[in-house]
């Protein structure tokens, strides 16, 4: 049997770089995590629609910052589900291209999620809030920000029945970094 010794090492050179481009590709993908209010099954991590977080208390937001750092995070929110407790965002995206996205998955089916609660965030950057329903809030607004949070995006939610403004966002030293509402 005869080696072509330059086709051998042009193959070798091509599946290094194929493999190393695979991994790097692989690498910039966006993180995604579960959240099912209602859910009474599964492990609770987040890490699938089994093993979804059962309430937005129980969002790991330091996980999900933390892979900011590398990608774009998306936090799925079950379509059709109810969540009567309110969300306190306690992690930040960390750039525009790197933010936590707190949406629907697309593959999923149903109506939108229903949120009975007020969103609230102190101090959060580079979110984006999209295919949400915030409805029936008893007390306080649809989503609150204070002035330290900016480079946030609402994007094709609705806010219906909420006691107070749908978004308030206070600010005590007139600082307001870009609030997009879309």
């Amino acid at each position: 049997m005869i080696h072509n010794t330059s086709y051998t090492k042009n193959l070798i050179i091509f599946l290094v770089v194929f493999f190393g481009v695979l991994g790097f590709a692989k690498g910039s993908l966006a993180a995604t995590y579960y959240v099912y209010p209602g859910l009474s099954t599964g492990n609770n991590d987040g890490s699938s629609w089994t093993n979804a977080w059962r309430t937005f208390s129980d969002v790991n937001w330091t996980t999900l910052q933390a892979e900011t750092a590398s990608q774009p995070v998306y936090l799925y929110v079950k379509k059709g589900s109810i969540s009567s407790t309110g969300m306190t965002v306690r992690g930040s995206g960390s750039s525009d291209t790197n933010r936590i996205f707190v949406t629907v998955d697309p593959t999923d089916s149903g109506a939108a999620p229903i949120i009975t609660s007020t969103i609230y965030m102190s101090s959060k950057t580079y979110l984006t809030f999209s295919g949400l329903t915030i409805q029936n809030v008893t007390s306080g607004p649809g989503l609150q920000m204070d002035d330290n949070s900016g480079y946030i995006t609402i994007s094709n939610c609705t806010f219906t029945n909420i006691y107070a403004d749908a978004i308030t966002h206070w600010t005590s030293n007139n600082y307001a970094p870009g609030i997009i509402i879309e």
